[in-house]
């Protein structure tokens, strides 16, 4: 479920002026890391506990096809001008 968020954050960190946007930027990779740990973890309790793993295989792929929304939630307009 994570691998198309962390796809789309690291697009955004490709595209994105690192130093215009350098808020965004520390946030995000912030979160990329926590990622990257919660899935070493989740790896960790899987062989620990077993038995916690879901029966339904097919869970996975039906949570994600309705997570497949657009790939961009911004939306881009022409500026407009205002005549006073």
């Amino acid at each position: 479920l994570l691998p198309p968020l962390e796809a789309r954050y690291q697009a955004y960190l490709e595209q994105t002026d690192r130093l215009l946007d350098e808020p965004s930027v520390r946030v995000i990779e912030r979160i990329l890391g926590d990622l990257a740990r919660l899935r070493s973890e989740r790896k960790g309790l899987q062989s620990e506990r077993p038995d916690l793993t879901p029966a339904d295989r097919g869970w996975a792929s039906r949570v994600a096809a309705l997570a497949g929304g657009p790939a961009s939630i911004v939306v881009f307009r022409p500026a407009t001008t205002v005549e006073v």
